[in-house]
């Protein structure tokens, strides 16, 4: 749930940052998924990668590959060992344990435990290897080292689950009947623990062992169904610790890396004790929020709605303008085309009249030609014709020009 709150936080955020887009992928509690999915990741290419490592020391080499390949990394939540990082954001899992101490205390002076007979404790850890885990429960030892009214009975994993921790609460009530107070490493756990408790009349306000009841403190104070601040308000719990996820700032920071601006390497979240008041208002201030973040996907759903439509009507007013563009350069076409072939006919027209006239021209001169040629052809015939008469007569000692002429 915790995780869910802080990737939903991430995707509200890109609102705000629409040059980024984000892909996610869950391992299930899978550190070799996980290992797998960062490498997977590293060969894509990605510009910067976000990563909560499931086990510290298991995931550390894929995180530290990512880092390797000139890949910004954003650890987030949970520490990776190492240096091999560009930023943490997260909260201080120590400082939990030392609240969860803290808030012990408190219930043994409020129950008149002494260090002769101090309040007995149990502890429900998540995912053994895990950063939370390991830091959540040194700060419960640590913290309750100087605590002599205060003993930490056992502690099981249950690995984040609310199936194990069922195991592993009724294992411990069953090893320490007298127990007054489990503290649980989320509210997960911590429900299923007051559910066993419970069923096995170690509940709160229930006496069997001692005069006191069973108190139970959770971690995370998650709200919305489901979650440790819904328990709280019912009475399941008593209380529980929390940081915020801030799954914005995480995108804020992803932004800022990738900008080249300056960004906080290492940005530890406040800590701070969720009990039955604080409860309450942080359920009238989670839907308040939900319904403002609702509000605002409506409009962003809206403000998508018009951008598709102006992008729709932005395509169709390129169309438009192509069609128009199409239609000009055919009326040019066409324009083109009709002063083409005008001029072509005015040019034939031109030709016509030209070859007429040359034809015209032409029948001048061959009919000069023809009558040139007749006359040529009768002076050719007279000529012959003299001739025929001279050497016809050219015996007659009387020949003279006047009987020529006269022969002619």
């Amino acid at each position: 749930a915790w995780r869910t709150k802080m990737n939903e936080e991430m995707e509200n955020e890109l609102i705000f940052h629409p040059e980024l887009q984000l892909f996610i992928r869950q391992a299930n509690d899978n550190s070799q998924l996980q290992c797998m999915q960062i490498d997977s990741f590293i060969a894509e290419g990605v510009d910067l990668l976000i990563v909560s490592p499931n086990e510290a020391e298991e995931v550390k080499p894929a995180v530290s590959r990512a880092y390797d390949a000139g890949i910004p990394v954003i650890v987030a939540d949970r520490q990776v060992k190492g240096e091999n990082f560009t930023a943490f954001i997260g909260g201080d899992n120590y400082a939990v344990g030392l609240y969860m101490a803290d808030w012990l205390a408190a219930q043994a002076v409020k129950n008149n435990a002494t260090k002769k007979e101090p309040m007995q404790v149990i502890e429900i850890m998540g995912l053994a290897g895990s950063t939370p885990c390991i830091w959540r429960h040194k700060g419960l030892i640590d913290g309750l080292k100087d605590v002599k009214n205060v003993r930490l009975m056992g502690s099981g994993n249950a690995n984040w689950l609310a199936a194990p921790a069922r195991v592993a609460t009724d294992s411990l009530l069953r090893l320490y009947p007298k127990t007054s107070a489990i503290v649980a490493q989320n509210d997960i756990m911590a429900i299923a623990a007051a559910e066993v408790a419970e069923k096995l009349t170690y509940a709160r306000e229930i006496y069997r062992w001692t005069d006191t009841p069973i108190y139970i403190l959770g971690t995370d104070a998650m709200t919305g169904h489901g979650g440790g601040v819904e328990a709280i308000v019912q009475g399941k719990i008593d209380a529980s610790v929390t940081y915020a996820s801030r799954g914005d700032l995480v995108i804020q920071t992803a932004a800022k890396i990738l900008r080249n601006e300056p960004f906080t390497r290492d940005t530890i979240l406040p800590t701070m004790l969720v009990d039955k008041k604080a409860a309450e208002t942080m359920s009238l201030m989670s839907r308040e929020i939900e319904h403002n973040i609702a509000t605002i996907t409506a409009f962003q759903e809206r403000v998508n709605l018009l951008w598709d439509m102006s992008e729709l009507q932005r395509t169709l007013l390129y169309a438009i303008t192509g069609c128009l563009v199409a239609v000009l350069l055919l009326l040019s076409v066409i324009v083109w085309e009709y002063r083409y072939h005008r001029r072509v006919q005015m040019e034939r027209k031109e030709h016509a009249r030209v070859v007429a006239q040359q034809q015209q021209q032409l029948e001048k001169i061959t009919a000069e030609l023809e009558r040139t040629k007749a006359s040529q052809s009768m002076d050719e015939r007279f000529i012959t014709h003299l001739q025929e008469q001279i050497e016809l007569h050219l015996s007659n000692s009387e020949l003279n020009v006047e009987m020529l002429s006269e022969a002619l």
